[in-house]
């Protein structure tokens, strides 16, 4: 899969991700890329709501991640 994540413009975290570089490797591993493997794309499509802020790509929390 070769297109970005249809979050990417509402996504709270996509900022951070972008500025810091301990968390870059999400956005070519999801942002742009394979985005249905991402917990925060598949927890707004299951829940229909805004995932959690601290809420990693990969399913950890931002508190885990550090």
């Amino acid at each position: 899969m070769s297109d970005d994540c249809p979050n990417v413009s509402r996504c709270e975290l996509f900022p951070r991700l972008k500025t810091d570089s301990a968390l870059a490797f999400c956005l070519e591993q999801y942002c742009h890329a394979d985005f249905v493997r991402c917990a925060r794309y598949r927890y707004a499509q299951e829940h229909r709501a805004k995932p959690p802020a601290d809420l990693l790509p990969n399913g950890k929390q931002l508190a885990e991640a550090g």
